[in-house]
């Protein structure tokens, strides 16, 4: 099939290993390419919206910025929901992109934080980008 792992490689994009309930093997693609000085856009929500709200989120954002000591940088994508490919390559839809600050997970080596602290502190980068301006 060519909407599948080789078209999404050659877009730069690489897998999470799901169902394995446990974010450091979910995740290594994500981490490595992290620790190689790399960055990732990942999607919280573990999945496209099918209405177009934020839902809640998942740990493996808070996750990554704990394991890497990276930072997270709240994005919002506004006038994308249900864009057509006639809309995108006639360019009759406007789109933004609003940036947050930066946000950090808590890197201390010495503590340990469960399942449950680390999907608290990805529920909060998601209400950072629900106040992400909105104009489009």
């Amino acid at each position: 099939m060519f909407y599948g792992g080789t078209f999404f490689k050659a877009w730069g994009a690489y897998p999470v290993y799901v169902g394995l309930h446990d974010y450091a093997k979910s995740l290594a693609n994500h981490i490595e390419i992290i620790n190689d000085g790399g960055s990732v856009n990942i999607f919280p929500e573990g999945k496209r919206t099918t209405d177009g709200a934020i839902k809640t989120a998942r740990g493996g954002a808070a996750y990554l910025s704990y394991a890497t000591r990276a930072a997270i940088v709240p994005v919002r994508f506004e006038g994308n929901f249900n864009l057509t490919l006639k809309e995108f390559f006639t360019r009759r839809r406007h789109f933004a992109i609003f940036f947050g600050k930066p946000l950090y997970a808590m890197n201390d080596p010495n503590t340990s934080l469960s399942d449950n602290d680390f999907k608290m502190f990805t529920n909060l980068v998601m209400e950072s980008v629900k106040k992400l301006c909105i104009t489009v």
